[in-house]
């Protein structure tokens, strides 16, 4: 623990506090605060802390219950001095956020009896002590991500009200506490899906503590990148790591790439090599920065450059899009995407834009009666109009942009229940507001769906396993349903972050020739995608001669294929037809064919595969359809 002295006019504050902390650490931090001038009866003193790693922190900014972590309180040196302390919600124009347990902090010290010049009161948080109590409570921790490149802190607002008028004046000088990452744990090897025999190309090995925060800065250089035969299981070739990277050509096959004998756990990373070897990019097509403004005023640091960075650098990700939340378009930037936003969201994006290496993209999240939908533009959002009016519902969106490239992607989360911490939400019907008639008008401008959302879950039907934010489907409102009554879309799976660390949940993978804008989206559009909770296994689907998303005419008989390579051993693979499992492989492999034959009835049929790791994780490829005649 430190001590830093900083006098300012009001008084002289003395902190005691660590410089840097763990994530994960506990934390713990003292302020002795002597007045030069007088503080009238009813005046404030306010902190607000830093803000927590979006909906991940157990507890909150707390002065009630002195044996949880995360308390503050505070005692005066004179017993005449009478002090009370609350917490507040911080402040915003986005009711939304008022709803949320994680705007809980801001503390307030209220000087009841007022504080003359010379008299002396101590602000405490977190720690195992509480008064007359030593070592009696459970520590309070750093419950932040440490993943910014040019380091993450830890920073603290002081106001002071001598008045008790509610009148604030901010001092910038509670020193700020870095947050590093934990010790090396893990590590994290990424390559191309693809490659052709005797390429040569780069795997990455990142290094990552428990959390995933990466070390930076650490080398690998001691050890070394095995290559795995997925069919025979046998090593086939080492290579030395240089930094964090490793050169590597293959011969045709299906390979894992490991680190053996770390002493670490590894997320290993597959490849299939063959000749005419298709491209697969992998991207996050939802996902939000600072220029959302329920974020904006709830910011841990993630700003559309931060997002951008940590995407190409930590993980690895192809494509990224930044699609910031909005309920219609006017001049509320407190609630919605103004012009400015609208303009800074195009600059950022192209800024960051690299075809070929790394492609950008951008759009809007609307929230509408029908529900929450992504929208993504083709080209640089600059050539795309600012709306001019107020939208209701999505349908606004496909007519004011009906001459445009666009793609919208349907988030199912709104009707569903959420986690039961929220006390408000208990006895809650999720499907009040849901109503199929939003969803009858159809659009060229809708492919894709959501199945999968690292914030909120797994959308594909009613029973499917809800263990995050949403804990339960209603009918009518799942991916099945939807395909069932004949909506034709693909599948992306993104993790919906709120803190600048794309790609640290669901990711997407698209086929397409190159890595540009207009290719990334058009295969989007085409249902050209896998989908993943997060690992990233390398999958393919044809039926007949139709590949993914398309539609083919058949006379009754049709054939299907389907290949995975996966990260870890499979548990199970289950071809699905018209949203009932048609065919059910178990097996402990990585590398799985499944070709099946089969005669159905004349009509409209759809097909597609989800397969399971024996780590739970799941992955997808998008549908294809078949009319029987």
């Amino acid at each position: 623990m430190e001590q830093i002295i900083k006098e300012i006019d009001v008084g002289l504050l003395e902190f005691t506090l660590p410089k840097e902390v763990v994530a994960g650490g506990e934390l713990e931090w003292k302020v002795h605060f002597t007045a030069h001038r007088e503080f009238k009866p009813g005046s404030h003193i306010r902190i607000t802390v830093p803000a927590y790693q979006h909906q991940r922190s157990e507890q909150y900014l707390q002065v009630h219950d002195y044996w949880m972590p995360n308390y503050l309180w505070a005692i005066a040196e004179e017993e005449s001095v009478q002090l009370e302390v609350h917490v507040e919600k911080i402040e915003t124009d986005f009711k939304h956020i008022k709803r949320w347990n994680d705007s809980c902090r801001v503390g307030v010290i209220t000087l009841e009896t007022g504080l003359k010049p010379g008299e002396a009161i101590t602000i405490h948080f977190g720690g195992i002590d509480r008064p007359w109590l030593e070592g009696d409570c459970m520590p309070s921790r750093a419950g932040q991500l440490a993943f910014h490149k040019e380091g993450t802190y830890l920073n603290y607002i002081l106001e002071f009200d001598l008045l008790g008028a509610q009148e604030y004046k901010q001092y910038d000088v509670f020193p700020s506490i870095k947050l590093i990452p934990d010790t090396l744990t893990q590590l994290q090897v990424t390559c191309k899906g693809y490659s052709r025999p005797g390429e040569t190309l780069e795997a990455s090995i990142l290094p990552m503590d428990r959390f995933g925060n990466p070390l930076y800065e650490a080398t690998l250089d001691h050890f070394k990148l095995s290559i795995f035969d997925l069919r025979s299981g046998l090593l086939v070739a080492t290579t030395n790591i240089a930094g964090q990277k490793a050169s590597i050509a293959l011969e045709q096959g299906a390979y894992k790439l490991t680190i053996e004998d770390s002493g670490l756990h590894v997320n290993d990373a597959v490849i299939i090599c063959e000749e005419n070897a298709p491209s697969l990019f992998w991207g996050d097509t939802h996902i939000h920065s600072n220029l959302t403004a329920n974020i904006r005023d709830n910011d841990l640091g993630s700003t559309p450059e931060r997002g951008y960075t940590h995407a190409r650098e930590v993980s690895k990700l192809d494509f990224l899009a930044l699609t910031e939340q909005t309920y219609t378009f006017n001049e509320d930037r407190g609630v919605n995407i103004d012009k400015a936003t609208w303009q800074a969201m195009a600059e950022e994006c192209d800024r960051f834009d690299d075809p070929g290496k790394f492609v950008t993209m951008t759009g809007f999240e609307l929230h509408c009666r029908r529900g929450d939908t992504i929208c993504l533009f083709r080209g640089s959002l600059s050539n795309y109009d600012y709306p001019g009016y107020e939208f209701g519902i999505l349908h606004d969106v496909w007519d004011f942009y009906k001459d445009h490239d666009i793609l919208t992607i349907p988030h199912l989360h709104r009707f569903s229940d959420r986690m039961p911490k929220y006390a408000e939400n208990k006895g809650r019907k999720a499907e009040i507001g849901f109503d199929l008639k939003n969803w009858e008008p159809d659009s060229h401008h809708e492919t894709m769906v959501e199945i999968y959302s690292a914030q909120w879950g797994r959308f594909e039907y009613e029973g499917n396993p809800m263990l995050l934010k949403s804990r339960r489907n209603i009918k009518n409102n799942t991916v099945v349903d939807f395909l069932n009554r004949g909506k034709k879309w693909g599948f992306v799976a993104n993790s919906d972050g709120h803190d600048g660390n794309p790609g640290y949940g669901g990711v997407t993978g698209v086929y397409t020739d190159t890595l540009t804008r207009e290719s990334i989206f058009d295969a989007l559009h085409n249902r050209q995608t896998i989908a993943t909770t997060h690992p990233r296994m390398v999958m393919d689907f044809n039926v007949n001669d139709a590949h993914l998303g398309q539609t083919i005419t058949s006379t009754g008989s049709v054939d299907l294929y389907f290949r995975v390579a996966a990260p870890r051993k499979l548990k199970r693979i289950e071809v699905i037809h018209n949203g009932e499992v048609l065919k059910r492989i178990d097996t402990d492999q990585q590398y799985q064919e499944v070709e099946l034959s089969e005669t159905f009835e004349s009509g409209e049929h759809y097909f597609y595969v989800r397969c399971f790791q024996d780590d739970g994780h799941i992955g997808w490829v998008s549908p294809i359809w078949a009319n029987i005649d």
